[in-house]
């Protein structure tokens, strides 16, 4: 393997994530990919590469990985501790580049996520993995050995200071939906008249919304033997005993009453958000939905042109430029 990485410690829960599988619901194969779509986009830029290109998500704690050969990393997303280790002893804090060239024997150290809980690494050009059903996105974490080379890079590495980290949110954060299918289905205080608490139950599949508010109390009866019918991330369900938000890598059919639709802008945001973190969920329509997801796709899109248009750079992988102390 002349040009990748090994993966020496793995984190928390790091996966390799691209756009996803689009066009396969239909077989029951969730879209998945990055949980944090906006923030893989922006780490692809600042690599070089398109921005459905594969690389690792990392999540609340990054890995360790070893240079095999030549490779430039890119770090976006939330806030992480990152430092470099070179073959030769001497350690640095990950430079605010666009792109950080590795030699050989070379180490990029991450640590925890100090605001936030994803943060994406790009590799110029990408990472190679399996592709299975036009996406290299998995669920399954990565351990310590498991050894990937990059791809062949379309474009130069970018060498500027890059927009890493997120805006901050308000406290407590909003996150817009629209009714759901059987939002009358269940007799149940308004969706929107609580504060919400993210559950324990938190993974790229869903997450649990506890209310401290009239949601808690009681119980709302669902009709047995519902029909199963689709569902998608960002479907708020109630199970008959709690309330369920699924997440990219989350089913395609479900039985539980789908009583609202978190828009997709904010269910990037939601990405950021851990356990314990409390939210607000703020009703809108349909049409002002596909506007703001319509005006957010289009500002990530202009971002990532910035980033490239701004670099005058023509460096590639076997022209890594001398180190300075």
């Amino acid at each position: 393997m002349s040009s990748g990485f090994r993966i020496e410690k793995p984190g928390l829960f790091t996966t390799v994530q691209d756009a996803g599988r689009p066009g396969y619901r239909g077989l029951g194969v969730p879209v998945a990919g990055a949980a944090d779509r906006p923030s893989l986009a922006l780490a692809n830029a600042l690599a070089g590469n398109l921005e459905g290109t594969a690389a690792l998500e990392l999540t609340r704690l990054g890995p360790t990985i070893v240079a095999l050969g030549p490779i430039y990393v890119a770090l976006a997303g939330a806030p992480i501790e990152a430092r470099l280790e070179f073959a030769s002893g001497q350690t640095r804090k990950l430079p605010p580049s666009g792109a950080t060239p590795l030699r050989t024997g070379d180490r990029l150290i991450t640590g925890a996520i100090s605001s936030g809980c994803r943060s994406y690494l790009a590799i110029h050009g990408g990472i190679e993995a399996p592709l299975i059903l036009g996406s290299r996105s998995s669920e399954q974490a990565l351990k310590a050995g498991s050894e990937f080379s990059s791809r062949p890079a379309i474009g130069p590495v970018l060498h500027l200071e890059p927009e890493r980290g997120h805006q901050p949110f308000a406290d407590p954060p909003e996150i817009r939906f629209i009714s759901g299918p059987d939002h009358r289905a269940v007799q149940h205080p308004p969706l929107d008249q609580q504060i919400w608490t993210i559950g324990r139950e938190w993974s790229r599949m869903g997450i649990s919304l506890e209310s401290v508010g009239d949601l808690n109390q009681g119980h709302y009866p669902i009709e047995p033997n519902r029909t199963s019918a689709p569902v998608a991330p960002g479907s708020i369900q109630w199970t008959g005993s709690r309330w369920l938000l699924l997440g990219v890598a989350g089913g395609t059919m479900g039985g539980y009453p789908h009583v609202g639709q978190v828009l997709g802008t904010d269910l990037d945001q939601l990405a950021q958000h851990p356990p314990g973190q409390r939210i607000r969920l703020v009703r809108t329509t349909v049409e002002n939905a596909r506007a703001i997801d319509h005006d957010n796709r289009t500002r990530v899109l202009q971002r990532c042109m910035i980033i490239r248009t701004k670099s005058l750079s023509e460096i590639r992988l076997g022209e890594v430029p001398e180190r300075h102390s």
